[in-house]
């Protein structure tokens, strides 16, 4: 009887040993859209001109500033939560449309890159621009402040709120504009100034006008005033 037992035994190990008791083959591989995925990237963050709520979502991939056919999308949720899974890091991200649940207005098209995550005029103006530019017009910005949300930053916040008013006022919505516009009402606004000094020192200068020549070759310099640039004339016989 511990004979028979004993060959058993034997006889379960030999089985277990080849493979026996179930199939485990391709159980260490992994499949097609594992792999693939293994090469994209998931992007989470927050659309904020005010939290815009509807907006597109778009990965430019050939950087024309447009979500062309084919290129990865998605739509931000009513907090402005946006995923887009991306397979191009080099891709510029794209919002468009949707209602800033602030003001219910309509967004201004915004832009962002995937390092940023966020999407808010402040990354738009680090896309255009570029960073030093951005940093040299708003110099109580750091490198750090731009990827932050500005619904929790109130520096950002005030200076989101500058953006959006100066890109309001151009008729494109143009952020090539931005700052532009409010920099040339102050070169006229000093202009103005300066043309304004330059009347008042004419006004408080004593000039003498043009010598008189007499018909018997007397010059007579007139006199002025100084108060109103009143000339007094010589007098007969002088």
């Amino acid at each position: 009887m511990k004979k028979f037992i004993y060959i058993l035994l034997s006889a379960s190990i030999f089985i277990v040993g080849c493979g026996g008791g179930g199939s485990s083959s391709g159980g260490g591989s992994s499949s097609p859209s594992q792999t693939s995925q293994n090469s994209d990237t998931i992007i989470n963050g927050k659309v904020a001109d005010g939290y815009v709520k509807n907006a597109k979502v778009c990965a430019d991939t050939n950087k024309n500033f447009k979500c062309d056919e084919g290129e990865p999308f998605t739509y931000s949720d009513e907090n402005g939560n946006y995923s887009l899974l991306i397979n191009n890091l080099n891709s510029i991200l794209i919002s468009t449309g949707g209602i800033d649940t602030e003001t219910k207005k309509e967004a201004v098209t915004m832009y962002s890159l995937p390092n940023y995550k966020n999407i808010t005029p402040v990354t738009s103006l680090a896309v255009i621009w570029g960073e030093d530019k951005l940093l040299e017009v708003y110099p109580q910005l750091t490198k750090e402040d731009i990827q932050k949300d500005p619904e929790k930053d109130p520096l950002l916040k005030s200076i989101v709120i500058e953006i959006i008013s100066n890109l309001n006022s151009t008729d494109m919505k143009d952020y090539q504009l931005v700052k532009t516009q409010e920099n040339d009402e102050n070169d006229n606004l000093q202009t103005t100034q300066k043309d304004s000094n330059e009347t008042q020192n004419i006004q408080n200068t004593t000039y003498e006008s043009p010598i008189i020549v007499n018909e018997g070759n007397n010059t007579v310099p007139p006199v002025l005033t100084g108060e109103d640039n009143t000339i007094i004339p010589p007098k007969i016989g002088e």
